[in-house]
Order: structure tokens, then sequence, then C-alpha cells
């Protein structure tokens, strides 16, 4: 409800994709982020209202 999470993740790359369609269609950017032994990560995203949120890939 506060948009805060926690999770568990083993070491890897990841994507953290937010949507939701109940209420309107709201969407974040989806943001890479790497996740190493021992570390903490934290990624902010930014909520937009309407079907013209970006969606993208990682380039390798």
């Amino acid at each position: 409800k506060d948009g805060n999470y926690r999770v568990a993740l083993p070491p890897g790359d990841y994507i953290l994709d937010v949507q939701r369609h109940e209420s309107g269609n709201l969407r974040a950017k989806p943001q890479p982020f790497t996740i190493v032994a021992g570390q903490t990560v934290h990624v902010d995203m930014t909520i937009v209202a309407g079907s013209n949120a970006e969606a993208s890939t990682p380039q390798e």
C-alpha cells in the first residue's frame, strides 16, 4: 500500500517493472538493476498515469 517492498533475490541482473491496470492504467518506466551478494539495492520508481509510460529493455 505505501509503495515500499522488500524481497530477497539471488545475485544477478534484474528489471523492475511496475504496472496497475485496475484503477486507470498506472505504470513506471522499467528500471534495470544488479544484485551483488551481500549488498542491499534500493530502486526508486516514478508512477505515471495513462498508457504512454515508456517501456524499455536494457541494451547489451
